[in-house]
């Protein structure tokens, strides 16, 4: 079980103070017990050994008294409405610990709600109606046009877009995942593709350049619904341009990697900066990565703003460099410097 960040302030809130010891420790288990995401698949007779020593709660009433601060999105899963905010702050895909939330808020259904702020369904209720209520308007559009059940001919088409805002039509038509339109078009004017036109521009040749490469094949759950990628303005994002799946690999030749610099004369110990570092990335890194990639890592130490670090293998350092180093030093606040494991770096400052 990953670490956690704690509230160390949850004792002077009202809300807390009004809930029955059972309630209160409810809440610390179910902080404890939910996935990434926030989601507890709810383990009742377990809280029930933990807690009350095996004897029963009322399960009712502890949704009750927790329902400004727990949903219950299906059932036997209840999810901390503020669990992501609190635990990570922004989520975004250019942070390697964050895909795995992203992508069991996507599995859970809470993905649009997280990204666009929503902590209670009532919203993404209003959102569901306005969708039915434009099939509605389709089908309407359809019977007008003395079409049954199929495509709607060209110029019910066209009326259609012409009351969509500029340019939208366009996208929505070209973007791979046909999902919550209506949202979409909220997110098409927020970032105000309808009154730029060369802004229009560059997210239609970020959507070609993305479906050419890295969605060619893709299954569409792995495609951001439109408003996300709108949202997040993802045509400001570099582009996967690798091969897209099922394409061969060219092969390339591995060469040995240059001889590191020598470690700086004035290096001094970080044990206790790299520590720190570590206990954060181990509340946001997926437990098999920990251990995999960070748990094996050893701190050589520090000098003029740069964090030396060593890794087992030089493949080990390289996938470092490329996925965590940028994170590493934001935490740290200092360069990093990832190195293999050399007989002049053993012996060095490690933990």
């Amino acid at each position: 079980m990953p670490k956690r960040f704690t509230d160390t302030e949850l004792q002077d809130k009202e809300w807390f103070q009004a809930l029955s010891p059972i309630h209160k420790c409810l809440w610390d288990f179910i902080r404890a017990k939910c996935d990434a995401a926030g989601v507890w698949n709810v383990n009742r007779r377990l809280a029930e050994f933990v807690i009350c020593q095996g004897q029963a709660i009322d399960w009712a009433a502890a949704l009750d008294a927790l329902k400004d601060q727990i949903e219950e999105i299906a059932p036997g899963k209840w999810w901390v409405i503020d669990f992501c905010d609190f635990q990570y702050g922004k989520l975004t895909e250019n942070c390697p610990p964050h895909r795995k939330v992203l992508g069991l808020l996507e599995k859970h259904g809470l993905l649009e709600r997280v990204l666009k702020g929503i902590p209670h369904p009532i919203d993404r209720v209003q959102e569901e109606e306005e969708e039915e209520e434009e099939e509605k308007e389709e089908e309407e559009e359809k019977e007008k046009e003395g079409v049954q059940g199929g495509t709607l001919p060209a110029r019910a088409v066209v009326a259609k877009n012409a009351t969509a805002p500029d340019g939208f039509g366009e996208f929505y038509a070209a973007y791979p995942r046909h999902k919550a339109r209506a949202d979409a078009t909220k997110a098409w004017k927020q970032v105000k593709a309808d009154a730029n036109a060369d802004l229009r521009a560059n997210i239609m040749a970020d959507l070609e350049t993305r479906k050419a490469g890295e969605w060619r094949g893709a299954e569409p759950k792995h495609i951001p619904y439109p408003a996300s990628y709108l949202r997040g303005h993802r045509w400001e994002d570099e582009p996967d341009r690798s091969a897209a799946p099922g394409d061969p690999q060219p092969y390339k030749p591995s060469e040995p990697p240059p001889a590191p610099p020598p470690l700086p004369a004035n290096l001094a110990p970080a044990v206790s900066v790299w520590g720190e570092v570590r206990a954060v990335l181990d509340t946001v890194v997926d437990p098999e990565n920990f251990k995999t990639w960070i748990k094996p890592l050893a701190c050589l130490g520090q000098a003029d703003g740069v964090l030396y670090l060593q890794a087992p293998l030089e493949f080990h350092a390289s996938w470092i460099r490329r996925n965590f180093a940028e994170q590493i030093g934001e935490l740290a606040d200092m360069l990093v410097d990832v190195r293999a494991e050399t007989p002049e770096a053993k012996g060095a400052d490690d933990e």
